[in-house]
């Protein structure tokens, strides 16, 4: 994740997700920051999220994240 004011945090998603009949999609996992975050986003250095996504067939988002440290 880079901003244009050049802050950054690296990042991984880890998922799993099923595409339904109704043509939407659910998925839920964990991010994993490492220790490169900078400035405002250094808060997320080496922490953790749990998420769960839900995108229907609109390709409408709904996004939960937990933050875990």
């Amino acid at each position: 994740m880079k901003q244009k004011d050049n802050e950054t945090a690296t990042y991984a998603f880890y998922t799993i997700g099923n595409y339904l009949m109704d043509e939407s999609f659910d998925s839920s996992g964990i991010t994993v920051f490492d220790d490169s975050a900078t400035d405002k986003h250094s808060f997320l250095s080496n922490s953790k999220e749990i998420y769960k996504d839900r995108v229907n067939k609109n390709r409408d988002r709904t996004f939960l994240i937990w933050y875990w440290k």
